[in-house]
């Protein structure tokens, strides 16, 4: 019997053995060697996305989000359509188990939008009232009597498109974000204009009639208006000018006058005489006599520095103006001098700055001009740096078979915005473009009813204004004119200026 026992004993080891010695099955689960999405990225609203597979070992796959079983169980895909993020789980499954692997898609979110309130304003900082604003994908809406528009749902970044049907002018800024842009209507000044006649003496200084190596001028200077007032050389008498200025109907400034001694090449070499009249309300209408100037002595000093030019650029001029206020400057000279090095005398009257403006040619390509105020009369190492102006790429010139799909590019001016001018003759229109970067096509302005004609001569010419970092810099509430015509220059102010192409439309 205990033989027996060790037989049996002998026998279930080795039954066991046979059996891997554990007692559960050597099945194998499956294997998903891969499981993608193509396209893994989808816009804003989704779209379809095709999931595929590599499966090893399966007997049945499924993926869920409602698509259930798929075949063929090795290797195959299948297309679902997706309005949100959405992740996709493969679940592959055989007699030993199941295994699952995931994949996700993403739909982008529906981009943020803002209420755009803006205004339209004129070369003169005054409203355009009435015209038609269109931003992109929004329907047109009208400016009120203060210029002011607003349009919601908007998104960014977004073009805006003013149209003045009367004058044919369109205007385009490209690429805008911020909510509050100001529009500035290049060549269009709206408004009523209010006009004033001045005039007086000015006196003291060297005197009147006055040496004919002095020259004299004389300034009007307020928040609204600007008057250069040019005195008798005899007499010292100006005027009657004529002041005009928008917005108020009557304006506060200040006079100013100002006598000096220049040398055979027009520039100063001593200053005689300043003076000023303060208070002097003009207001539309009316005729302004008596407003009179007694200049007293002013003391001199001198300024230098140098410019420095883009290769290829000859230096055409430097001048200097000082200034008393605001729009209350006063022109000393132009030295047409290709020098790049100056020194100038100065005068050193208290609470004014001098001004310092260059201007650099390359012939028949391009201008630039570069403006320093705020200098001290006497400011040394005075630097002033022009940039390269903007020069015309295509179209080239004479071209023809021009229509809105016509890419124009230019060779861009640096560190600021361009403004393209598309100019036809006399009663066609014409578009303005504003933008940071060094290509644009001619708006499609026919639903505006600005639409461009066929068959028509027309030319186009690039300018650029700096510094801006940005074209919602550009946008301010000054403009991007600031300084140029209208207002103070607070800052190193550049201004390029590309030659003129002329062009053809298709027919």
């Amino acid at each position: 019997m205990k033989h027996l026992q060790q037989i049996l004993g002998i026998g279930l080891i080795l039954l066991l053995a046979a059996c891997g010695g554990g007692g559960t099955s050597g099945g194998t689960k499956p294997v998903i060697n891969s499981f993608t999405a193509t396209p893994s990225s989808l816009p804003t609203g989704g779209g379809s996305t095709t999931l595929a597979w590599n499966v090893t070992g399966a007997t049945t796959l499924s993926i869920d989000q409602g698509i259930g079983a798929v075949t063929p169980v090795t290797s195959g895909s299948t297309s679902k359509s997706i309005t949100a993020t959405t992740t996709f789980t493969l679940t592959a499954t055989n007699a030993s188990g199941s295994v699952t692997q995931p994949v996700a898609v993403t739909v982008a979110a529906p981009p943020s939008t803002i209420t755009v309130s803006g205004k339209v304003v004129g070369i003169n900082l005054q409203p355009a009232a009435s015209v038609p604003v269109v931003i992109s994908g929004q329907a047109p809406v009208t400016t009120d009597a203060n210029g002011n528009f607003t349009v919601s749902g908007v998104t960014t970044p977004y073009d805006a498109t003013v149209v003045v049907g009367a004058q044919k002018l369109g205007l385009v800024y490209k690429g805008l974000t911020r909510p509050d842009p100001t529009l500035v209507f290049f060549n269009f000044t709206p408004g009523t204009t209010n006009t004033a006649t001045l005039s007086g003496t000015f006196s003291g200084g060297d005197g009147f009639p006055q040496p004919a190596t002095d020259r004299s001028n004389g300034v009007f200077g307020s928040p609204e208006a600007t008057r250069t007032l040019f005195p008798n050389t005899a007499t010292g008498a100006y005027g009657p000018s004529s002041v005009t200025w928008f917005g108020p109907a009557s304006t506060t400034g200040t006079i100013y006058a100002l006598q000096w001694q220049v040398d055979g090449a027009g520039l100063p070499v001593a200053y005689k005489g300043f003076g000023s009249k303060a208070s002097v309300t003009l207001s539309n209408g009316g005729t302004f006599a008596g407003q009179n100037v007694t200049m007293g002595s002013v003391a001199g000093s001198s300024i230098s520095g140098s410019v420095s030019i883009p290769s290829g650029y000859t230096l055409s001029s430097k001048s200097l103006s000082v200034n008393f206020a605001t729009n209350a400057t006063l022109s000393l000279f132009a030295d047409s001098t290709s020098a790049t090095s100056f020194t100038y005398i100065t005068p050193n009257i208290s609470g004014a700055t001098l001004q310092l403006q260059a201007i650099a040619q390359k012939a028949l390509v391009s201008t630039v001009l570069g403006f320093k105020p705020g200098l001290a009369a006497n400011a040394s190492g005075v630097s002033l740096t022009l940039p390269a102006g903007p020069e015309l790429s295509l179209p080239v010139n004479a071209a023809t078979g021009v229509n809105t799909s016509t890419n124009f590019t230019w060779a861009p001016f640096s560190g600021g915005v361009h403004l393209v001018l598309i100019s036809g003759p006399a009663g066609q229109p014409r578009y303005y473009i504003l933008t940071t970067g060094s290509n644009a096509t001619i708006p499609d302005l026919t639903s505006l009813g600005l639409g461009l004609p066929t068959a028509t001569n027309y030319s186009w010419q690039v300018y650029g204004f700096a510094p801006f970092a940005s074209i919602d810099a550009a946008a301010g509430a000054s403009g991007f004119l600031s300084g140029l015509g209208v207002g103070p220059i607070t800052g190193d102010t550049f201004v390029g200026i590309s030659g003129a192409f002329t062009f053809t439309t298709a027919p």
